[in-house]
């Protein structure tokens, strides 16, 4: 699989742009805060609103990244809550006199595996947090 383009604007706070390789039909974000979808949890829509802190501080906060911040906000909700449960009644239950994983800790890899794919791409992974 091909590596994903840097957008112009990382390039450029990154210090790596160079005149000859920008992309002419790159489309342009327009810098703004986008405000938090009302279908958030109210744990969302604090990493939400968190998230577009950090994005602000690194210069990368755009309108146009509200649905991949509020994917990121959900998946780590839905990780959160998994985690909680899973301190609550433990990683494993019997049935049938067989030792079973719990569902949630399906459930909150899922949205671990999730969260860390959006967090990079959102530029806020330690690895992708060092390239901005």
């Amino acid at each position: 699989m091909a590596r994903p383009r840097k957008p112009t604007r990382i390039k450029e706070l990154s210090g790596t742009l160079r005149k000859h390789r920008i992309n002419q039909n790159e489309p342009k974000v327009a810098a703004g805060r986008p405000e938090a979808p009302s279908w958030l949890t109210k744990r969302a829509a604090m990493i939400f609103e968190t998230t577009c802190d950090a994005m602000a501080r690194q210069g990368t906060l755009a309108s146009e990244w509200v649905d991949v911040i509020a994917a990121f906000a959900t998946a780590r909700d839905e990780e959160i809550t998994a985690s909680e449960a899973l301190v609550l009644h433990g990683d494993t239950f019997i049935a049938g006199g067989v030792i079973r994983p719990r569902p949630e800790v399906a459930q909150r890899n899922v949205a671990q595996r999730l969260a860390n794919r959006l967090r990079s791409e959102l530029g806020l992974g330690p690895v992708s947090a060092g390239r901005v």
